[in-house]
């Protein structure tokens, strides 16, 4: 190992260390409101080509995506599940920050253990997957027992597993605070086919009812994918639809004094896309996904690996769980939306980033801002009083769910 990379990685050791030992209690952040975003079949290589050398015709442009990447802090270079490039198993792992599988050596407690991609009508995450864990808490759970609101939007229905693993019947209780039930989610709308109802909706939504946490799933990328494959101008058009999808979102915030300069987005894939369709997780192409962070005062631009001690690019690798040097990976982004919005991270979560954020030049935020890691959370404290949090209504709640 040379001098210079030697150095680095002490220095982000340090870096780390320095986090877990200043901060012990979460302190309230500017980031009232998340929108986690799954878009599926979004293979990084592939988009970070297009985003860089837009394809012919000239209309396929990608603005959003280039938003995203030069306000935000991103990589091109994340990872889905290590044991699975399936849809239904890294969604899970996206709001539970657990593994699919057992990873060798580590606890039977660690895994979310969901494999089916093809989910029996009454299946839920808790009875028909790890049996060594009768409940897998995921973000919703924190949210909502922290007093918060959430919304889910899918543009599949098989992911109703989602729904109905946190609804009345299968939530866990609130044993935090105030009782808010054990419906975990406010807002749900669970369809099949394109994704354009439902993010019209969304933004009708939180145009109306601005809720804290939205998960949210855009499926064109692999639809085509399935079709037509990932490297030809089908899927790049695709990817313009989710393009434009954003593009939506981001006027959603940018018009609304409730959202702007309080709402993050945090978006990845479930796997990439091109050998064997995409069910072959030791396929780069398939594996290979970007996440992208905008709207947490990230530095403009910022390669996410440098923000981070505790993730590495993989480059082309495929690291296990078990690598000392973990790339991010589609499931970390459970407790980074969780950190975001300065709440503890997911009971039995066991994928946990660190993120130290420098401000802008001229700032007054403390230069390292939010750490997931060690078991704590380390928030940016503002100069300035803190703002509503828009929790759910003390009225009696009626959550609003649609399928089909």
């Amino acid at each position: 190992m040379n001098s210079d990379r030697s150095f680095h990685l002490l220095v982000r050791a340090a870096l780390f260390s320095l986090c877990c030992a200043a901060f012990a209690v979460p302190a309230r952040g500017e980031v009232d409101f998340v929108v986690h975003i799954s878009v599926d079949g979004l293979r990084g290589d592939v988009l970070q080509n297009i985003v860089a050398n837009p394809p012919m015709p000239a209309s396929t442009t990608y603005p959003s995506f280039r938003r995203l990447q030069t306000e935000g802090a991103f990589t091109y270079h994340a990872r889905s599940d290590y044991f699975y490039t399936e849809t239904v198993p890294n969604h899970i792992s996206m709001i539970t920050g657990r593994p699919t599988d057992q990873p060798a050596g580590q606890p039977n407690t660690v895994h979310h253990g969901y494999t089916s991609n093809f989910p029996g009508a009454s299946h839920t995450i808790h009875a028909n997957g790890n049996p060594a864990v009768a409940y897998k808490a995921s973000t919703f759970d924190v949210v909502h027992d922290h007093g918060l609101s959430t919304n889910l939007y899918t543009s599949k229905t098989r992911l109703s597993i989602l729904d109905r693993s946190y609804d009345a019947t299968n939530g866990a209780l609130d044993t935090i605070g105030a009782d808010n039930g054990r419906d975990k989610i406010d807002n749900a709308q669970l369809v099949d086919g394109t994704s354009a109802n439902i993010v019209t909706n969304f933004v009708a939504s939180m145009t109306a009812t601005p809720r804290n946490y939205t998960f949210l799933h855009l499926v064109e990328p692999d639809t085509t994918g399935h079709a037509n494959g990932w490297t030809n101008q089908a899927w790049y058009d695709s990817v313009k639809t989710i393009d434009d999808r954003l593009a939506q979102i981001f006027s959603l915030v940018d018009d609304s004094p409730v959202l702007r300069g309080h709402t993050a987005i945090v978006l990845t894939g479930d796997h990439g896309g091109g050998v064997n369709i995409h069910v072959t997780p030791t396929a780069y192409e398939n594996y290979n996904v970007p996440l992208f962070v905008w709207g947490a005062d990230l530095p403009a631009g910022a390669d996410l690996y440098e923000l981070s001690p505790n993730r590495f690019d993989p480059g082309l690798g495929r690291p296990d769980y078990n690598s000392p040097q973990q790339p991010w990976r589609n499931g970390d982004t459970a407790n980074l939306s969780m950190m975001l919005l300065g709440l503890p991270p997911i009971p039995g979560s066991t994928m946990q980033p660190a993120l130290a954020l420098v401000p802008e030049p001229g700032s007054a935020l403390l230069a390292l801002v939010g750490i997931a890691a060690c078991g704590v959370i380390a928030r940016r404290r503002l100069l300035r009083a803190a703002r509503p949090r828009y929790p759910r209504s003390s009225a009696v709640r009626v959550p609003t769910r649609t399928v089909g």
